[in-house]
């Protein structure tokens, strides 16, 4: 062992006899005491931080014996950087943080500015990481103080960046910075701390502007330089100037488009809109960000394969775009209804329209279809939160949007979806290209003079799911753009906001997402005076500004309805009109996931069914038998005269008789159970039918993309709760609904709630007595409102919704 290991090791083991040994030294060399800190070097870079701090306490000895004194401070500093390391709790990171102040202060009478730099960066880091220390010990007090601390450290270090010999130590500087304002920005402080939090933020944001450039914010690890100019850009938007905000968001976006980031592209376009917005830039300037941002949307959904990717993209799209959407309906001046149009059909069901125009490849081998099927169920789970296991969480989470993984701008990519799209492009499978959104002139032709598209739409905003409403209004003679803040009393007590625990499905809150829980829980417990109430409500919001506008129901009979986010749990057909009329005494109601959708659907070539498919009373091992639903079938089969009419019940409806009879049947009927599992509901929601012949009777949600409907004019789901779909990033319907849509069928007609065996069987009975002369939508509108007219409460005539084109050929009366 060499002189400097010994004397080393004594310092980590016997520090007192190795103190009184030097102080017995006559004399010390300035090459022994770089050997010392050179050995305290050669610890680090072995990653033995204790062995290392003994060096460096030891050189620093040293020096101070032949009075080099900067080298004394240099050494304090390299000590005090690893006891911040080492450090674990609050007390002992504010003690690295007063020895790295004394060495700041020493270094300041010497006038050594470059180490009174690199003391005070220490300083700041280790008031920084006091802070996270105290947050993690849940002392919310202190996390406070530190992080008011460490902002202030940081204004000290920023002053003396021009004095910095080490880029390693300014780059350090500038991510630590970047992180104290992103927290100090979201943090909530004591009223008597807030002013001087505002303080330190301006007079980071001043000393960032000068000292940083844009473009030099960070290394280009990881696109930690893109991280740390998005957040200081901001800064500059909020507390220091806008131009250095741009042009730090410019750079970001330029670095992006050469490398071919789309992702970072968009995400930094998101930002500079924001940012501009807030300094109320001219209005052309703003819609040219907006034109950038729109025009890159599509290539950008283009590039994902599988499902799980593109509702990735479309959760990403929906976290960014809220702001811009919301911008195309609330300009005064040159307001475009066109753009106002396409800026929310962008945004909703574009991959189920994907599918519909049928670009999405199935790869011939089961192998591999089984194998990608595995993948992609695993990467969509998201379990549901146990606290929410009966009647009303099942409404909690209709009313919440439902993501893949996590939510926020920085949330993670799930984990699995890199080796799903790599699987997917291996066997050169999954969606293949996007889809166009149809223009307005193409909805406004699809229509007839008496129908209206009434498309909604709710801004994505985290901090209140439901915050502002836009309403686009379709006719034949044009469209209305609406734009509506949702305001509600000023005594709200509930939480607004959106909650997601341990990457469990969310839980949204707010005053409008309230309104329309208490709504669908009132019409399922049959209060329906309370339920009326509320409806009434619920009109006010939806209709009356139309109707404000000059829209009159009364000129029309069908109108299709795209809602948006929570509006899908609606039940649109009883909203309450001031007259005291439920809407469906007026006109139909059809629910579609978008009007590109419908407009799709309306070009699927609109026949007169010819034949008949039904399914009832399957044997199910752990469910009640379903006699009624046989009594159900075997009447409407009697009313269909013309037609060719199979039947399958009891152990005959099998899944089997499914895939061997389904494809040319123009109307299917399944009378029988489903279940919908919350974990996967994209493809596990299910309907039941007797197993047998290699088949479990489980027919999945993606099992159904995959079979031929393109025949089925109608399919209806007498099931419980068959209707009901949940509702995900882009607005993706999930489930059964989009399941059926894909595999060609053109109007399905769905329970959006339990109802009574018997109750449901007169509904739809009536129904049937309807269909053939009116068509669906007339057809369900007439049979809600004899069964009304009956005695019916609401839950029993309201809950059967019909989704898709609407209509077809009917037969003259």
């Amino acid at each position: 062992m060499t002189s400097v290991e010994a004397f080393v090791s004594m310092a980590l083991t016997d520090p007192k006899r190795l103190y009184e040994d030097i102080d017995a030294m006559e004399s010390v060399s300035l090459e022994f005491a770089n050997d010392v800190a050179l050995s305290g070097y050669a610890a680090l870079d072995a990653g033995d931080l204790w062995r290392a701090r003994a060096a460096f306490t030891f050189a620093g000895t040293l020096y101070l014996k032949i009075q080099d004194l900067p080298r004394v401070v240099y050494t304090g500093i390299k000590r005090t950087e690893i006891d911040k390391v080492l450090a674990e709790t609050e007390e002992e990171h504010e003690t690295a943080r007063l020895s790295a102040l004394a060495m700041a202060g020493a270094a300041r009478r010497m006038r050594l500015a470059d180490l009174m730099f690199a003391a005070r960066v220490v300083a700041a880091d280790s008031a920084y990481f006091a802070a996270q220390a105290c947050d993690q010990a849940r002392n919310q007090e202190g996390y406070r103080k530190w992080l008011l601390v460490a902002a202030q450290d940081c204004v000290e270090a920023l002053e003396l960046m021009e004095a910095s010999s080490s880029e390693n130590q300014s780059l350090a500087l500038i991510s630590l910075v970047t992180a104290t304002v992103q927290e100090a920005s979201t943090t909530i402080l004591f009223a008597d701390a807030q002013p001087a939090m505002d303080r330190a933020l301006r007079a980071i944001a001043l000393a960032v502007e000068a000292f940083v450039p844009p473009g030099t914010e960070s290394s280009n690890i990881e696109g930690r330089q893109d991280d740390s100019a998005r957040i200081l850009a901001r800064l500059s938007y909020e507390r220091g100037s806008p131009d250095i905000g741009r042009a730090r968001l410019t750079s970001v976006v330029e670095r992006a488009e050469r490398k071919g980031d789309l992702d970072t592209f968009m995400v930094a376009m998101s930002a500079l809109y924001k940012g501009e917005r807030s300094a109320y830039r001219l209005s052309d300037d703003l819609t040219e960000v907006r034109n950038r941002f729109v025009d890159a949307i599509d290539e950008y959904r283009r590039r994902p394969r599988s499902l799980a990717a593109r509702l990735w993209a479309a959760q990403r799209l929906d976290d960014l775009s809220g702001e811009l959407v919301s911008d195309e309906f609330s300009r005064l001046v040159g307001r475009d209804v066109g753009r106002s149009h396409r800026a929310i059909e962008i945004m909703k069901a574009r991959t189920l329209l994907d599918e519909m125009a049928g670009l999405r490849r199935i790869p011939p081998d089961p192998a591999v279809r089984s194998r990608l099927a595995s993948l992609e169920a695993r990467v969509l789970n998201l379990a549901a939160p146990p606290s929410l296991d009966d009647a009303v969480g099942d409404v909690v989470r209709l009313v919440s949007r439902l993501p893949i993984g996590t939510l926020g701008q920085s949330a993670h990519q799930p984990d699995g979806l890199t080796e799903l799209e790599d699987l997917y492009a291996r066997h050169d499978a999954g969606f293949v290209d996007s889809a166009p959104v149809a223009d307005l002139d193409e909805v406004i032709d699809a229509l007839g003079p008496r129908e209206a598209v009434l498309s909604y739409h709710i801004p994505y905003d985290a901090r209140d799911p439901a915050a502002t409403l836009l309403i686009l209004m379709i006719s034949k003679q044009g469209a209305l753009p609406i734009h509506l803040p949702l305001l509600f009393s000023e005594d709200q007590q509930q939480f607004i906001g959106r909650v997601q625990v341990d990457g469990q499905q969310p839980v949204d809150s707010s005053p409008f997402g309230e309104l329309i829980l208490n709504t669908r829980i009132a019409i399922q417990e049959g209060r329906d005076e309370t339920a009326a109430r509320c409806l009434a409500q619920l009109h006010r919001i939806l209709i009356t500004p139309l109707v404000e506008v000059g829209f009159e129901i009364s000129e029309h009979d069908t109108l299709y309805i795209a809602p948006h986010g929570i509006l899908h749990a609606v039940p649109f057909a009883a909203l309450r009109t001031p007259e005291g009329r439920f809407l469906a005494e007026d006109v139909a109601t059809v629910v579609v996931p978008s009007a590109s959708v419908w407009a799709a659907l309306r070009r699927r070539p609109a026949t007169r069914p010819a034949s008949f498919l039904g399914f009832a009373n399957p044997v199910l091992e752990d469910f009640d038998p379903l006699p009624e639903s046989e009594t159900e079938v075997d009447a409407i089969a009697a009313g269909l005269t013309g037609l060719d009419i199979v039947v399958h019940k009891g152990g005959n409806a099998s899944e089997t008789a499914l895939w061997r009879d389904l494809p040319g049947r123009g109307i299917v009927h399944l009378a029988t159970h489903g279940e919908f599992p919350q974990a996967n509901v994209m493809n596990m929601h299910r309907v039941l039918l007797t197993p047998g012949g290699g088949h479990d009777g489980h027919v999945n949600a993606e099992e159904l993309r995959v079979m031929d409907l393109s025949a089925a004019e109608l399919v209806v789901l007498s099931i419980c709760n068959g209707g009901v779909y949940r509702f995900g990033p882009g607005d993706e319907p999930y489930g059964l609904l989009s399941a059926m849509l894909a595999a060609g069928a053109r109007n399905i007609v769905g329970p959006a709630w339990a109802i009574d065996d018997t109750q449901a069987r007169l509904l739809i009975t009536e129904f049937y007595q309807w269909l053939m002369t009116r068509g669906p939508a007339e057809a369900l509108r007439h049979a809600a409102v004899s069964r009304m007219r009956a005695g019916a409460e609401i839950r029993d005539w309201a809950g059967f919704v019909l989704f898709g084109a609407g209509t077809w050929q009917v037969d003259t009366i």
